[in-house]
């Protein structure tokens, strides 16, 4: 072979070569191409999604009903002449952005109407408190409970008369459907941890959907249980801090589909788990009701129910036995009796008396359901139409009772 042939061979086998490499690494940049393309649009969507959903919430913070920022106690404990700063700070400090102001509470809220209504947390509101509401555009705004429903734990906040509200004030959030998520599905929270938005600008974490009807941990005795106690809430690993309560969990269009709550963290956790109150068909309905500054009511079955036997739950079976009718209730007028096993509300099943609290709880004094049973001496199933009468509370806290009664 002359050595023209020679090159000739070499040069096409460097061709060769090189076109296995190229081919060989034209899949792996392409991926990493493609990877990074996903993870911007990811980014943007986040961004965008803040961007929408931030104008919509608000920082607030509850003092005293003189609007005064309230002191260190160990600070009040001294005469006045001895506290620090005497006697630049004679007067009290009541601007949530002064850095020296001290609040009760601080904690967060979403505009639903654009005159002034804010909606929070039922928690993080008191009778007889002012509530400070720091809006995005730094003003501050003298707010007082306008309707408050402990149940649900949702309080809707209303700007005192005589403040000029201007067009860019309060932008109402838009509601998503909580009904649509799935585990795995990113969200974001936007809220005041740790009260950092004294001006108003909130704060962003994001991460995904954890799990779904999660419980709240059960109440102190004595105390009225809400809806979340029977199993409602949104997990999320995104971070929930302290005085997050109120906030918005968001998805990546910018819609509202829970309500934060920072709850869970009084249950002896060092840090406050990452729950939200999800917007359904009765958040909608509570929050319809509070914005008209009315009461809300929830539907009422009569009936105590005991837990079905054992070897019946082995066998597949599920449901509640019922132990006792309340004469003339909505079941005795539907044609209960005990001993009856009951397996569905509304066509959804009972597993255990949380359940059936929640189930017949998502509905209206007056609606109408559905009610499956079977008798005990056939175990035919027997569906029926039932109209829920009206559930009463039985005790609640004289400090947080709400500005409209339930009773």
């Amino acid at each position: 072979m002359t050595g023209v042939q020679r090159g000739l061979v070499f040069g096409l086998s460097c061709v060769v070569v090189g076109w296995q490499v190229w081919a060989m690494a034209r899949p792996v940049a392409a991926q990493e191409h493609s990877g990074l393309q996903a993870a911007v649009a990811i980014e943007q969507a986040m961004v965008t999604a803040i961007g929408t959903a931030e104008k919509s919430v608000v920082s607030i913070a509850r003092v005293a009903s003189d609007g005064s920022g309230q002191r260190d106690d160990r600070e009040l404990d001294l005469p006045l002449i001895q506290r620090p700063g005497f006697p630049q700070r004679m007067r009290e400090i009541n601007d949530p952005r002064d850095p020296e102001f001290v609040p009760k509470e601080f904690s967060a809220g979403v505009v639903i109407d654009a005159k002034g209504l804010i909606l929070t947390a039922y928690h993080c509101v008191l009778k007889g408190d002012l509530h400070k509401v720091t809006t995005l555009n730094r003003k501050v705004f003298n707010t007082s409970i306008y309707a408050a429903d402990p149940r649900s734990d949702l309080a809707v906040l209303k700007v005192d008369e005589g403040q000029k509200i201007a067009d860019d004030d309060f932008v109402p959030i838009k509601f998503g459907d909580a009904k649509k998520l799935r585990k795995g599905q990113i969200v974001i929270t936007l809220g005041n941890p740790f009260g950092i938005a004294r001006d108003g600008q909130v704060s962003a974490s994001w991460g995904i959907v954890s799990n779904l009807a999660r419980k709240l941990g059960p109440k102190p005795a004595g105390e009225e249980p809400t809806l979340h106690q029977f199993g409602t809430l949104i997990q999320t690993d995104a971070r929930l801090n302290w005085n997050t309560s109120g906030g918005a969990l968001v998805n990546l269009k910018g819609e509202m589909v829970g309500l934060s709550t920072s709850l869970p963290a009084g249950a002896g956790f060092e840090q406050a788990a990452g729950y939200a109150i999800p917007i359904d068909d009765t958040f909608r309905r509570v929050v319809d009701t509070l914005k008209q500054g009315k009461a809300v009511e929830y539907g009422f079955l009569g009936i105590s129910p005991g837990m079905i036997v054992r070897p019946e739950i082995a066998n597949g079976r599920h449901g509640l036995v019922v132990d006792h009718v309340t004469p003339g209730g909505p079941a005795s007028r539907a044609g209960l009796r005990g001993g009856e096993l009951v397996t569905h509300i509304d066509g959804e099943p009972v597993y255990d008396f949380d359940d059936l609290r929640l189930l017949v709880g998502r509905f209206a004094a007056g609606a109408t359901t559905s009610l499956t049973y079977e008798r005990p001496e056939s175990r035919q199933t027997q569906v029926v139409p039932i109209v829920l009468a009206k559930y009463r509370k039985q005790s609640m806290a004289k400090a947080r009772d709400p500005i409209v009664s339930v009773e």
